[in-house]
């Protein structure tokens, strides 16, 4: 999917869907659907866009920061296509901040996270909502500077 976005082809995100995958014993899990991963995606993460650098023009700046856009609204492409037709979608991410994970919480509503309720979690939590709250800021700036609407948000601690 990531790669036909990449190319900017249709994504299909019904493509790749797993339906019906989950099984407990001999019952099937019903209308819990799936699309896998690869983890070829955290290359790309390591790689992901910066807004950096000089900016002889104004039209480098614009396309530069509306590349730094594309390459985070990859998730909200794809869920865009399939969104209706489901109730809840739940995106599991890798615990850092990188590409796909900020993809993920531009295309998401709420975020949450896992931690183990001792004094040191709850400053890493603060810590993290901060830097999620700098990653909508970016996304903000960078949507200003493109030329863009301002319907960039980032999902919320929930």
């Amino acid at each position: 999917m990531y790669q036909r976005y990449l190319e900017r082809k249709p994504i299909d995100t019904a493509r790749y869907i797993w339906r019906t995958l989950i099984q407990v014993g001999r019952q099937r899990i019903n209308n819990l659907d799936v699309i896998p991963c690869d983890v070829d995606l955290l290359g790309e993460d390591l790689g992901g866009g910066q807004i950096s650098g000089t900016f002889p023009t104004m039209e480098l700046l614009r396309r530069q920061n509306a590349e730094y856009l594309r390459e985070r609204m990859f998730m909200s492409k794809a869920l865009h296509e399939i969104e209706e037709k489901y109730d809840y979608i739940l995106i599991d991410c890798p615990p850092n901040l990188y590409l796909m994970t900020q993809s993920a919480l531009a295309a998401s509503k709420w975020y949450v996270i896992t931690a183990i309720p001792d004094h040191l979690s709850t400053i890493g939590l603060s810590i993290l909502q901060k830097k999620v709250e700098k990653i909508g800021d970016y996304l903000k700036s960078a949507q200003t500077f493109a030329g863009g609407s301002n319907n960039i948000r980032v999902a919320q601690l929930g």
